[in-house]
């Protein structure tokens, strides 16, 4: 078994690197963040406020002065976060060395895929409205001739509506998403949305109206038809099904305390996929 050594003093306050919506309270911590976000990393990481609170709150002040040359000479990200990992010892050396590698090459990708790929990473983990507003930031800032990247960036805003049950918003970004690039995937999403933002004679009307739609809007409701058939077989469907025959059968003080465990761990869940880094106990 592998001992491994902490270096510096638990932070009291915590450092949050570059709009990730995570809470680092040590210097470890923080070689697993490098480690995990290496191909995303941007030059903003390199800040005055991350080399004050490796000196203030993990006591390291020698790293910080030595910290504080690269700022003044102006080095390269890669050599930065290598001198971070080199005086923690958090990894082997040759992982270490794979590391600052890694941002060494992702480092010079152009800030527009750069802030795209930082966005990709937070819908990934569900934080979607924290991804939301770096989507939103990044079209403000593409150039107008980036069609495919906007059309990319909206099919993703698409997705963290969508996810949020947002669909008639939803809606609009996969539309504008496959006008820009022509996927049909994204005429799909735009086509999901409109069915869920609207009732069942609404969408047949809006099928109606639009001729092109509507045999894959049929296709698409007989596809809907068939995953409802196979939810129906889950537990999650099953065990909505007992808690509906308690309060049929008259039975409510059980169905209340079934229903307030489930709204109590849905809310949990829901406030963990939109959180902005503080934990659920300090929302509530």
């Amino acid at each position: 078994m592998a001992l491994l050594l902490t270096v510096g003093k638990h932070a009291t306050v915590p450092f949050e690197p570059e709009k990730m919506g995570i809470q680092i309270y040590s210097l470890e911590e923080l070689c697993f963040y490098i480690g995990d976000h290496a191909s995303l990393m941007g030059s903003s990481f390199m800040s005055q406020e991350l080399i004050q609170w490796i000196s203030e709150e993990c006591g390291c002040e020698d790293l910080g002065k030595e910290l504080s040359k690269s700022l003044s000479y102006q080095n390269n990200l890669a050599s930065f976060v290598g001198k971070i990992l080199a005086y923690v010892g958090f990894y082997p050396r040759e992982k270490a060395a794979m590391i600052e590698t890694v941002v060494a090459k992702y480092s010079n990708m152009d800030p527009f895929h750069k802030r795209k790929a930082r966005a990709d990473a937070l819908l990934e983990k569900e934080k979607y409205t924290m991804a939301q507003r770096e989507y939103g930031e990044l079209l403000e800032i593409l150039p107008p001739g980036e069609k495919l990247l906007q059309g990319e960036v909206y099919q993703c805003l698409g997705i963290c509506m969508g996810r949020l049950f947002f669909f008639e918003g939803a809606a609009g970004y996969f539309k504008r998403a496959y006008e820009l690039t022509g996927k049909e995937e994204c005429r799909r999403q735009y086509l999901f949305c409109m069915r869920y933002s609207m009732t069942e004679e609404q969408f047949l009307d809006f099928l109606e109206k639009n001729p092109g739609a509507y045999a894959e809007g049929v296709a698409l409701e007989n596809e809907l038809d068939n995953l409802k058939g196979q939810w129906q077989d889950t537990e999650g469907y099953l065990e909505l099904k007992t808690g509906q025959q308690k309060r049929n059968q008259g039975r409510f003080l059980e169905y209340q305390d079934w229903y307030l465990e489930k709204l109590q761990s849905e809310q949990k869940a829901y406030r963990q996929m939109v959180h902005r880094g503080r934990t659920v106990t300090e929302e509530a």
